[in-house]
C-alpha cells in the first residue's frame, strides 16, 4: 500500500513505546505500535556498540525497506541516530511521507 503521511505518538499498548499511524491516499490508516516500553534504544543510550549489536540481531528477520512494520519503525525511529525528532524527519523523507 502507498502511504502519504505518518503521525507518531506514545503507545497505549502494554509493553510498547511508540505508535505510528500511517495514512494512505484513499484515507485508510494502519496503526503500528513498536519499541519496548522498558528497554533502551540508541536515542536513549547513544552507545554505538549496542546499536551495532541490535542491528546484527534484528537484520536477519526484518524488512527495513518498508514503512509499515514494527521492525522497520523501530530501526528507523529508535536506532537510526541519537535524535528522535531527527529520526522521524529522516523516516518521513526516506519513505516520501508527510510528517504530521
Amino acid at each position: 500500500m502507498k502511504y502519504i503521511s505518518v503521525a507518531f505518538s506514545p503507545s497505549s499498548s502494554k509493553g510498547k513505546r511508540l505508535k505510528a499511524v500511517l495514512r494512505s491516499a484513499d484515507g485508510k490508516t494502519k496503526t503500528i505500535n513498536f519499541g519496548s516500553a522498558t528497554g533502551q534504544s540508541f536515542v536513549d543510550h547513544k552507545d554505538a556498540k549496542k546499536k551495532e549489536a541490535w542491528i546484527a540481531r534484528h537484520k536477519v528477520n526484518e524488512n527495513w525497506s518498508v514503512p509499515d512494520t514494527a521492525g522497520s519503525l523501530a530501526k528507523h525511529i529508535l536506532w537510526e541516530t541519537t535524535s528522535l525528532a531527527n529520526n522521524k524527519k529522516l523516516f518521513a523523507r526516506k519513505f516520501g511521507l508527510k510528517l504530521l
